[in-house]
């Protein structure tokens, strides 16, 4: 299995990191986070046309065995921290938050399933300061397979490819 330490190193161009995050009762033993902001001025920027803000959350855990409860208490934490910690300003766009779990063990069926369905879309004050989503996503190093609803699968794809290219 990839080494977390890896991970740290290819994800801190793009992102901070922070290591052994609290959520709730859960040790998250790496996440990253990035932060983009966009703004358009006429003549000066005394007069700023339009700004966005828009923002990613990873949340990186190595599993040994993968249950129910597992998945269940990930994303409890998750929606916990996404109330707390999201951003609120006139600006902001979206935010993405992804629970990214690595392993070596088998996965169930029946967890593999509720993977694909998990995913949570909130629109923050009726649209005007934007939206969060949130993706529980699986990557099983045996099987070389992401497992995560259709619509996240783009921002998880390419840190499991090189995942998949590192385990060697």
């Amino acid at each position: 299995m990839i080494s977390l330490q890896k991970l740290h190193h290819a994800l801190a161009h793009s992102y901070n990191i922070k290591t052994n995050l609290s959520l709730g009762s859960l040790t998250i033993p790496l996440s990253a986070h990035h932060h983009r902001r966009d703004m358009r001025y006429l003549a000066t920027k005394n007069l700023p046309i339009w700004h966005a803000e828009s923002a990613q959350h990873l949340f990186i855990c190595t599993e040994n065995r993968l249950c129910e409860d597992t998945i269940i208490h990930l994303k409890a934490a998750l929606d916990q921290h996404i109330n707390t910690t999201h951003l609120s300003s006139d600006a902001h766009m979206s935010s993405i938050y992804i629970g990214l779990m690595i392993t070596d063990c088998d996965i169930p069926h029946a967890i593999k399933k509720q993977v694909q369905k998990l995913r949570k879309f909130t629109w923050l004050k009726w649209g005007f300061h934007g939206w969060c989503e949130r993706y529980i996503a699986i990557f099983s190093m045996t099987e070389q397979k992401l497992y995560v609803h259709r619509k996240g699968k783009d921002f998880v794809l390419p840190l499991t490819t090189y995942i998949y290219n590192e385990k060697g």
